[in-house]
């Protein structure tokens, strides 16, 4: 058994002092192409899900925003006045808690 050990480290000491030749075997360390086009595939997925984050955040302002328009218009006119009550519900509906 430790001959078999020995003989196995031989041949893999013979393998990876190959000279650029043909490595068969399984490397621990990716290449460097495949290292840039991984980075390349993070940042942009990292990208993507800013800008699907942003979007969202847009859909909720609106439908915030609708919603305080859909409660204003059964609301009173005083309701809606300059500094009335709406502006506080406004505030409360728009900033997360």
């Amino acid at each position: 058994m430790q001959e078999q050990n020995a003989d196995l480290r031989a041949q893999l000491a013979r393998e990876t002092d190959r000279p650029g030749g043909d490595q068969s075997g399984a490397s621990s360390e990716p290449a460097p192409h495949e290292l840039v086009s991984f980075k390349a595939v993070f940042e942009g997925s990292r990208a993507h899900s800013r800008a699907v984050e942003m979007e969202l955040r847009a859909c909720e302002e609106r439908q915030a925003r609708r919603h305080a328009a859909l409660l204003a218009s059964y609301l009173g006119e005083g309701f809606s006045r300059r500094g009335g009550d709406g502006d506080a519900v406004g505030l409360l509906l728009l900033v997360p808690r």
